[in-house]
């Protein structure tokens, strides 16, 4: 994570998905707001990087413990603690705001012919980024 949060502000946005600042922000938000913090061997940024990579990549846990050489279990519990954090009335409330009919769409969007056909009532994502969300089998059969 050190070297993810150091080097080049590229390689931080290519493997998380978002860019230092972003990282820096959410982080600090976290530990402010809730009680997110370092837990058994694990920083708190290390949390954060775990949930973000298996956000922005769709791997299988067994591929990202592999990736951060962690086993399995630990991976799980690492997700879903900082998904609970997130989902905090502290941060949620206080950060997530609906959006309305004035909401201007994201200039990734609006200035990217493969996008704003498609996606110009899309209003209120974070910075424009789509995340590839795949139901389960069973979601997907309703």
């Amino acid at each position: 994570m050190q070297e993810l949060l150091n080097d080049h502000t590229d390689r931080i946005k290519n493997t998380l998905g978002v860019s230092q600042s972003s990282f820096a922000y959410i982080s600090g938000l976290l530990q402010h707001k809730t009680s997110f913090c370092n837990s058994r061997g694990i920083s708190s940024d290390e949390q954060l990087g775990i949930f973000l990579f298996a956000v922005a990549t769709n791997m299988s846990m067994r591929r990202i413990a592999e990736r951060f050489q962690r086993s399995t279990s630990t991976i799980h519990l690492v997700y879903h603690r900082v998904m609970r954090f997130l989902v905090d009335p502290a941060i949620y409330d206080s950060i997530i705001r609906p959006a309305i009919a004035t909401t201007a769409i994201a200039d990734q969007i609006a200035n990217n012919s493969s996008f704003f056909p498609y996606f110009k009532d899309c209003i209120g994502a974070a910075d424009g980024t789509h995340i590839l969300v795949s139901p389960t089998n069973c979601d997907k059969s309703l």
